[in-house]
């Protein structure tokens, strides 16, 4: 939970928006911000699935101990069921983070660039 945590409350703030400010500040902070979240997007393998994915690996880990220890308590196949909807569970969420950045957040990081580009020529 730390790193959760982490990205949680200790992210950057926004300050509240000042209106006499120019259009290019709003601009540049645009850009920081779709930076911002590009680059949080771009690491939730780490802060977010590898958590996750450790826990889980313990809890797999645990169950095939039982299984021996128990015989028969647990089956082979329903293990190797868990562990592939684990792998697949996370293999998507990290594919469709990839496309959201691919997709929607670097087509507009471009457009906002663009923008500023030719509003400061």
């Amino acid at each position: 939970c730390l790193p959760m945590s982490y990205v949680a409350f200790l992210r950057r703030k926004r300050p509240p928006l000042k209106s006499s400010r120019s259009l290019t500040d709003h601009l540049r902070e645009s850009i920081a911000s779709v930076q911002h979240q590009i680059g949080l997007l771009g690491s939730v393998l780490w802060w977010y699935l590898a958590p996750l994915a450790l826990s889980w690996m313990l809890v797999f880990v645990d169950r095939v101990r039982s299984a021996r220890l128990l015989a028969g308590a647990y089956s082979g196949p329903e293990l190797l069921f868990s562990a592939a909807f684990a792998v697949a569970i996370f293999v998507g969420v990290w594919k469709l983070n990839e496309r959201a950045v691919r997709k929607d957040l670097e087509p507009r990081l471009r457009e906002l660039e663009k923008t500023l580009t030719e509003l400061e020529s």
